[in-house]
């Protein structure tokens, strides 16, 4: 299996058991933080969605992600930043932060699902080798999509701020 078809295979599997935990969940439950240390369901789903779709066009494409260019960070009244993933949010941002009807939540989402299986499916579909390679840089391992055959490894210690 290509890293490609890898990538592709392991977002399906998230999203099967994400759409079955979402069958049948009210509204209340949706938005419900079981305490304060914890996160809602409504926004786990926004941080999930919001990483595939910056993997998806940011990393993988070059490209605008949905979420500025679909005008979802209007409905979730946040700015355009394509790195505000929810991650890193303070216990006062989180809950300062109204979550958004269920519906809008969903509709990002599958807005995201579509756009990724639209993409990955192109890399598929080509007669050249498309496959998803890996940058380490500062020990921090950043997913990269290339038309390239090989997976390319870049240590921390020759960049070319290194003078490498």
């Amino acid at each position: 299996m290509s890293a490609t078809e890898t990538a592709m295979s392991a977002l399906e599997r998230n999203w099967g058991m994400v759409d079955k935990a979402l069958e049948d969940l009210d509204d209340v439950m949706f938005g419900e933080r079981p305490n304060d240390e914890s996160n809602s369901i409504g926004w786990l789903l926004f941080h999930m969605t919001r990483i595939v779709d910056r993997f998806v066009h940011t990393w993988c494409q070059d490209a605008p992600q949905l979420w500025a260019n679909g005008g979802w960070h209007e409905k979730f009244g946040l700015d355009d930043d394509p790195n505000n993933t929810g991650q890193g949010w303070t216990k006062e941002q989180l809950e300062a932060w109204p979550l958004p009807a269920k519906d809008t939540v969903l509709g990002y989402y599958e807005a995201v699902k579509t756009a990724a299986r639209e993409y990955f499916g192109s890399m598929l579909s080509t007669t050249r080798t498309s496959k998803l390679f890996f940058i380490l840089i500062s020990g921090k391992s950043i997913p990269r999509c290339s038309s390239q055959s090989t997976m390319l490894i870049v240590s921390s210690e020759c960049l070319p701020s290194n003078n490498c």
